[in-house]
């Protein structure tokens, strides 16, 4: 059935563009009603990345250029995912795991501008960590991309050698925002691609999301969009989940339906959705196959019904998500393919012309107003991000990611001291994951070298010695003083025998 534009839901809610913090907002309890929220049983959960091929075949893209073979990893199953491939479409996993954590108690670059319960934030908080081991290698297998493979060590131009240097080319990761024709924000997600643009992930962000600014606002994106912008929008994720964007893209629904032809999207809806209409709770979604029109895609993107929790809402975004990817997969044929248009269509036809998947940020609970001790009528809940989470997995969707803004992850370069190929790129993820950027990666002078080592620039500031100890840490390394490096590379890391 064509869906249309029926009164839309979630204005009211915390993740609506009026969601001022007042005292009116903190104190209001939310009204009786059926709870119609889509939390899929565990039989039926649709998977968010899974792990068909974590090994095997895709080494020989790169392998070529750096010259060195890869290992293949062990396939690993992946809970609450959905891989997205090609040729066969979404893949399904509910890996046992996933069961048994959820109750364990133990100068920014610059872009191009192309214009619920404790316990379930918690498990899928957890579940997001487990669900990025399976794309540990094959995200980080996809994504590394070495510049041309081109030497900065002119006098060793092999990759096999002593001494050899490359710069390393950043991933591409995408800001994208779907909004109204009128400019209301109503999906907001990070895009990662993969080598020769195909394949990636796509993380969707809650629109009840705390971000805090420099000067110490807490705000939630529509709040941000509306009073201050995409760009600040933009440059306050970045801040917040620890790490810089490469592009922008922001759409509107109009951009969505040429990108679709002007034809509705079918999606299939598994629960009725129901809208208060004038004191009348009426669906404004059916169950099963709905066919959205404009309108009605932006109202189902946004809705969030009563008691529903932010997750049921991110769970709608990424059917939506999904479907653009399968018919990625085949090419798009836009009515009208401006710039964002064409930007839109290139983007997920690359992603579904390879492995691509859907996951969600992790968060967890954060609270504004009202006593710590919470309560009725003290205060609200909301989401913030769980940025031990986002440290833990970012180098397994973002194997090299830039900083947002100067300072904000440690250059470095990274070497390997060892006789075994290609260290350097397998624990990429690990430096990373300890708050670096990588800007070089190659193989030490002197080979091999028992012990691992982190060198900070003599001229490091406080905070840079902060970092590269923190790195040190991660590898267990000792950590020294160089002498001083330039602007971009900030401290040397050398991977040793210990490594291994």
């Amino acid at each position: 059935m064509a869906v249309e534009a029926a009164p839309e839901s979630g204005r009211s809610t915390p993740g609506g563009p009026d969601a001022a913090w007042s005292d009116e907002l903190l104190e209001r309890e939310l009204p009786e009603a059926p709870t119609t929220a889509y939390v899929p049983a565990p039989d039926e959960a649709p998977s968010l990345v899974g792990g068909d091929s974590v090994g095997g075949a895709g080494d020989d893209q790169f392998a070529d250029v750096l010259e060195r073979p890869l290992d293949d990893g062990g396939e690993q199953a992946a809970p609450h995912t959905r891989t997205f491939d090609a040729q066969s479409g979404f893949s399904d996993t509910q890996a046992n795991e996933a069961r048994s954590l959820e109750g364990d108690e133990s100068s920014r670059p610059g872009t191009t501008r192309r214009s619920g319960s404790s316990r379930r934030f918690l498990a899928l908080s957890v579940t997001f960590a487990v669900a990025l081991v399976a794309l540990s290698y094959t995200g980080y297998r996809s994504s590394l991309r070495m510049t041309g493979g081109a030497s900065i060590s002119p006098q060793q131009r092999s990759p096999s050698q002593p001494g050899y240097e490359a710069a390393v080319r950043p991933t591409p990761v995408t800001f994208l925002a779907i909004t109204t024709d009128g400019g209301e924000l109503r999906s907001l997600s990070v895009v990662t691609q993969g080598t020769g643009e195909t394949g990636g992930t796509i993380v969707t962000i809650p629109s009840s999301l705390f971000l805090k600014s420099e000067d110490g606002k807490v705000r939630i994106p529509n709040y941000i969009e509306a009073e201050d912008g995409m760009d600040e929008l933009q440059t306050e994720l970045e801040a917040s989940l620890g790490f810089g964007m490469t592009d922008q893209l922001v759409v509107t629904e109009s951009d969505v339906d040429s990108l679709l032809g002007g034809k509705p999207l079918a999606v299939r809806n598994p629960e009725q959705l129901l809208v208060d209409f004038q004191g009348v709770l009426v669906p404004q979604f059916e169950s099963g196959d709905v066919s959205l029109d404009p309108g009605g895609l932006m109202a189902y993107l946004n809705y969030l019904g009563p008691e529903e929790s932010e997750y049921n809402r991110l769970n709608r975004q990424q059917l939506v998500l999904e479907r653009l990817l399968a018919l990625g997969a085949d090419g798009f044929k836009p009515t009208a393919p401006d710039d964002n248009v064409t930007a839109l269509a290139e983007l997920f036809t690359a992603l579904g012309s390879g492995e691509a998947s859907v996951i969600q940020l992790p968060v967890k609970e954060a609270r504004i107003g009202g006593r710590p001790d919470g309560g009725t009528g003290q205060g609200a809940s909301f989401t913030a991000p769980d940025n031990e989470a986002i440290d833990a997995t970012l180098g397994s969707i973002v194997p090299f990611p830039i900083s947002g803004f100067p300072g904000q992850r440690l250059g470095v370069k990274l070497l390997n001291g060892t006789n075994q190929p290609q260290l350097e790129l397998k624990l990429a993820s690990d430096v990373v994951n300890a708050g670096a950027e990588v800007k070089v990666v190659g193989n030490a002078k002197v080979l091999p070298q028992a012990t691992s080592s982190v060198a900070i620039s003599l001229d490091a500031s406080p905070e840079e010695r902060e970092q590269a100890q923190r790195l040190a840490d991660a590898l267990k390394a000792k950590l020294t003083d160089q002498e001083k490096l330039g602007e971009d590379v900030r401290a040397v890391v050398v991977l040793g025998q210990d490594q291994l």
